[in-house]
């Protein structure tokens, strides 16, 4: 059986093992550094922020070179594509070093490449609009914000009845979150995440619980609630 060499190989006039070799450490490369945009990454994230959570850091960092959520792309295609590829990585490397051409070589070598492709399409694809979904997810958070607002309302309204300026206020309701979260003083029920939604990544309150958007007059409204699902309004942490 006579096996046809690839055209852009025979055309090449440097050795055809080197051009197989530099382009399969080309698709390793990016296979090594692209990561996956789930569709809770692509609807949950601040889509204006240059850096998003990673959750076994627990912690927002900068981008890594993801593939986005498209909408109207299979995403699980994608990821299994993905998975295909960085398996194939194992088989033809190897083979790569043997430098000898075989069925069994051009098949895989055909197949990590064809698989690469699809995810560089994907790769350079642009983000489908997720405004609506985007902005229903935020509708639900909101709701879910009460608690916090109401648990808010004690604290803020505290400083500003015993003479504090709203930004003060305001410093010192931050202050007691980061205190929260450094001593661990949280539970299974209001946990770290239930008091980080509540500040900025630089550590100050999110303009949502400022002046500007939080009245004292419903922070009277929000105190007169049963407070027997909050966390506690008062906390002893030593003085540093």
């Amino acid at each position: 059986m006579v096996i046809k060499v690839p055209r852009y190989i025979t055309n090449s006039t440097r050795e055809p093992w080197d051009c197989i070799s530099e382009k399969f450490e080309f698709i390793e490369e990016w296979l090594n550094l692209w990561r996956i945009q789930t569709h809770e990454d692509a609807i949950n994230l601040d889509g204006n922020k240059l850096q998003w959570y990673d959750r076994s850091r627990d912690k927002f960092i900068d981008p890594w070179l993801q593939i986005p959520y498209v909408k109207q792309v299979d995403n699980d295609a994608v990821i299994e594509n993905f998975n295909e590829a960085k398996q194939l990585l194992e088989y033809v490397k190897p083979l790569i070093e043997e430098r000898r051409i075989s069925i069994e070589f051009l098949n895989l070598w055909g197949d990590l490449c064809e698989r690469y492709g699809y995810l560089s399409s994907a790769f350079f694809s642009l983000e489908s609009e997720l405004g609506y979904e985007r902005a229903k997810i935020k509708g639900k958070e909101a709701k879910n914000r009460d608690s916090q607002r109401q648990w808010l309302a004690h604290i803020l309204l505290d400083h500003l009845e015993n003479g504090k300026k709203p930004k003060d206020a305001e410093r010192k309701a931050a202050q007691l979150i980061k205190d929260i979260i450094e001593h661990k003083a949280f539970t299974e029920l209001f946990d770290a995440d239930w008091f980080k939604v509540m500040v900025n990544a630089n550590g100050t309150l999110k303009a949502t619980y400022c002046q500007n958007h939080f009245s004292k007059k419903t922070m009277k409204e929000l105190v007169k609630k049963p407070v027997d699902k909050l966390p506690p309004v008062k906390f002893n942490f030593p003085k540093t």
